[in-house]
């Protein structure tokens, strides 16, 4: 949501976007290549806002992050949660985040260097594999990843529609229609 932002955002350290985001309640987030144009740190203090020792009264997203594909480059754990699931008229509902690989070309590195991102595909299905474990079936995947398609949705191009052939999720809704 930050760097693509109005330069006014920008002038701000993109605070205005992300509380313009918490005015539209958004619930559940997931971080894109932009995030990362300031590094890590900056970005987790936008999401996560300032401890009360610092300078700042900025409080940070009230979205919940996600992204199954970004790893700690020393402790090899999630940076955030891979997944969030929340009960959504009765129904307990899975969100899986991932960020594009191609952050890894587009961001500087030393803006990226505490992290990895991985590939999309590997962590989309390893996530749905824990959310099935735990009962979920309704799964939503929030990727920052390029695709298009025609207006009517035909005809889907580019890195997501290629790798939607390789997901775990389209290999159980193709079971489910036989």
């Amino acid at each position: 949501m930050v760097g693509g932002s109005p330069p006014i955002s920008s002038l701000f350290n993109d605070e205005p976007t992300i509380e313009f985001l918490n005015l539209l309640n958004v619930d559940i987030g997931t971080p894109g290549n932009h995030e990362f144009d300031r590094g890590v740190a900056e970005m987790k203090r936008l999401i996560h806002g300032e401890s009360p020792q610092e300078k700042g009264n900025f409080k940070g997203a009230t979205a919940q992050y996600t992204s199954a594909n970004i790893l700690d480059k020393k402790t090899g754990e999630n940076v955030f949660r891979p997944y969030v699931i929340k009960k959504i008229n009765g129904v307990n509902m899975g969100f899986i985040g991932v960020v594009t690989t191609d952050t890894n070309d587009f961001v500087l590195a030393n803006s990226r260097e505490e992290v990895m991102i991985t590939d999309e595909v590997n962590a989309i299905n390893k996530s749905v594999k824990q959310l099935k474990e735990q009962g979920i079936r309704s799964i939503v995947v929030l990727a920052h990843v390029s695709v298009q398609s025609d207006q009517n949705g035909g005809n889907p191009k580019e890195d997501l529609a290629e790798m939607a052939y390789q997901l775990f999720l389209l290999s159980i809704i193709s079971s489910r229609l036989r």
